[in-house]
């Protein structure tokens, strides 16, 4: 009997998860000449205010398909991507990951220790801007969209169906141990737009548990 595969984001190194191409808020610079805003009242729930400002989306990456040279733009750490995350946020239909120059989008996720996967679950909006062929890597710290071409450890093209619910992506077991970092490539998306929507993303799958000889008790 194998291992019950489990959600796996208490294993997720969240302060270091990366994205590319998602959308930046516009910087806001203080206006001196205006008196500091009031402080926001206790009750204000802080998550709502979060989401207003849309802080969670907090990268870009410009590349094209058409020039070889690619500016170098900030990626978004966990904080960002925990609203598709994060239990709680990501079922939240309305904190959405929004792609910026073009429909596809790059989330690397590492591991805290080494873990084995079984499943992925992706999800977007009912809108047509939900992911469609989504390509799967490990042990790809650095994965961009210069080399995204590559043959990936798992390819799937969801159906509307599936990119809009909560069915698994079954992963081929023999090609998902060990994993130390996942990377997930959204190609494009349902409707065939230049914008794509990710809601959701539930990696599940287990610890790969070794022995610590050190902590072993003397007979």
């Amino acid at each position: 009997m194998g291992i019950p595969e489990t959600d796996l984001i208490e294993e997720m190194d969240l302060s270091s998860v990366e994205c590319l191409n998602m959308v930046r808020p516009p910087s806001r610079r203080p206006d001196r000449s205006r008196s500091p805003p009031p402080a926001l009242p206790l009750e204000r729930s802080p998550r709502r205010t979060f989401a207003s400002r849309r802080a969670f989306q907090d990268c870009r990456s410009h590349r094209s398909r058409s020039h070889p040279t690619h500016r170098h733009s900030p990626q978004a750490t966990g904080k960002e991507w925990g609203n598709a995350v994060k239990p709680g946020y990501r079922e939240d239909a309305g904190l959405l990951c929004q792609s910026d120059d073009d429909e596809q989008l790059i989330v690397t996720i590492p591991f805290k220790q080494l873990v084995n996967l079984t499943s992925l679950i992706i999800r977007g909006p009912a809108d047509g801007t939900a992911p469609r062929t989504v390509k799967v890597f490990v042990n790809k710290p650095n994965l961009s969209f210069d080399n995204c071409g590559k043959k990936a450890a798992e390819s799937v093209v969801l159906t509307a169906e599936q990119a809009t619910g909560d069915e698994k992506i079954e992963l081929d077991f023999t090609q998902f141990q060990n994993v130390r970092v996942v990377s997930i490539f959204v190609d494009d998306n349902q409707g065939g737009g230049d914008v794509t929507n990710v809601a959701k993303i539930v990696v599940n799958g287990h610890p790969v548990h070794t022995t610590n000889m050190s902590e072993l008790k003397k007979c």
